[in-house]
């Protein structure tokens, strides 16, 4: 991703960047590669596979990054956590309010 720090390992050597470029010179033959990128971000486009056959003319290996996206159970669960603490602190303040009004409601009198 353009602006973030990514890497290729091919043949044993890692080259890094920040740009959308990163250039290999290697001779033919059939080289592994991975890649590493940031936390947040996943290869859309099948780029992971891990083998890369060179033959004569230059390769281009083209990677597309994406933002990942939440697991949809994760965002249902801090969704609803977020719902429970919320009424909890409604109830708090509700039986509070009420207790108190409760308490204002007592009279007392003196009979002599």
């Amino acid at each position: 991703p353009s602006g973030t720090t990514w890497s290729v390992t091919l043949g044993g050597i890692t080259k890094t960047s920040n740009t959308t470029t990163i250039i290999f010179n290697e001779p033919n033959g059939t080289y592994n590669y991975s890649l590493s990128y940031p936390t947040g971000f996943v290869i859309k486009n099948g780029a992971d596979k891990k083998i890369i056959y060179i033959e004569g003319n230059n390769v281009t290996l083209l990677v597309t990054f994406e933002k990942s996206k939440p697991n949809n159970l994760f965002t249902w669960l801090i969704i609803l956590g977020g719902l429970l603490a919320l009424i909890t602190i409604i109830a708090l303040i509700l039986f509070r309010r009420r207790k108190k009004d409760k308490e204002s409601n007592i009279n007392i009198e003196d009979v002599y």
